[in-house]
């Protein structure tokens, strides 16, 4: 079957990304010759700390759902974390989310599987959306956001933010062992973390609207998914987190892990976060029962007759 891409032209083509992509993935296959023990455990804390941190608990419930409410300097403190991810700044992030909401798995949806798994999963990336071509559809998108001077600043120097922080981690680790750690650790927090944190936060836009189970009808092919929940800190419920968009906690049962919840609850405590949305009845998370679904039957939806495309219209970011 041919490659379905939607809205992918010569004038979407955001050729810096998909050089800079290729330029990381490229960099990673380097990190054998590289190796060290501190690296491998600087890349595992940062892989937490850009993907639970920066991520899960800024750029998507924090930013994108107003899931709860944040001390100034924790916000900004994460969001510069998120951008660290080079998964594009904080305005940019968000005002793509939160038309993933409003169109899930619909015409206009940036990434949905109904057009592809590889097109839902990376390709998107790589296309300008003809309602987020610009700096301004994106600020029209997310206009709590685009009203903060930081967060205005961090989207439009994320990439910079990224080096920065990359190469002061690398200075760090030259102070405290020696020049090869330095580039060890500059190889594997910078561009292995980088490549592991994109596919498991793109897994979410794919693999959790193709494989899992269903709790609650949502209106879409979102599904939970264990394995996902495990790599993104909570994120694979996504069935649960588009049913209840807004609710903080995405696992609903109780062995639905959620850690990003738990970095939530511990904020709390210390005074840092306030106002969290609850489950509409916490006694739900008891009550719950799955709404039964198949693989195939989510197979047939993405390969359901799509509708005539939109005339795409171009610009740049």
């Amino acid at each position: 079957m041919a490659l379905v891409l939607p809205r992918a032209t010569a004038d979407t083509f955001r050729l810096p990304t998909a050089i800079g992509s290729i330029f990381v993935h490229l960099v990673a296959l380097t990190a054998p010759f590289v190796f060290s023990w501190p690296g491998l455990a600087l890349a595992v804390v940062f892989y937490y700390l850009t993907g639970c941190w920066g991520i899960t608990f800024c750029y998507h419930r924090l930013l994108s759902h107003k899931s709860f409410k944040a001390n100034k300097w924790l916000t900004y403190l994460t969001a510069a974390i998120g951008c660290m991810a080079l998964q594009g700044g904080p305005l940019w992030w968000c005002a793509h989310h939160r038309l993933h909401h409003r169109e899930s798995d619909k015409e206009m949806d940036p990434h949905s599987p109904r057009e592809s798994f590889l097109w839902s999963h990376v390709l998107w990336f790589h296309f300008n959306h003809p309602k987020l071509a610009t700096h301004e559809q994106v600020c029209a998108m997310v206009p709590d956001l685009a009203q903060d001077p930081v967060l205005r600043w961090m989207d439009k120097h994320f990439i910079t933010v990224s080096i920065l922080a990359n190469l002061t981690i690398a200075a760090t680790a030259w102070l405290i062992w020696d020049a090869y750690v330095a580039l060890s650790a500059f190889v594997w927090v910078g561009y292995v973390r980088t490549v592991v944190v994109w596919h498991c936060t793109w897994l979410v836009n794919s693999a959790t609207h193709r494989w899992g189970y269903k709790t609650y009808e949502s209106g879409d092919d979102s599904l939970n998914n264990w394995w996902v929940a495990l790599l993104t800190f909570g994120e694979g419920w996504h069935n649960n987190h588009h049913a209840k968009q807004r609710v903080a906690r995405s696992g609903h049962q109780w062995w639905e892990y959620d850690v990003t919840y738990a970095l939530i609850t511990v904020f709390r405590s210390l005074g840092l976060v306030w106002d969290v949305v609850p489950m509409p009845n916490e006694r739900e998370v008891n009550q719950i029962k799955p709404v039964p679904v198949t693989v195939s039957e989510n197979q047939a939806a993405a390969q359901a007759p799509k509708a005539p495309k939109a005339k795409v219209l171009t610009g740049s970011r």
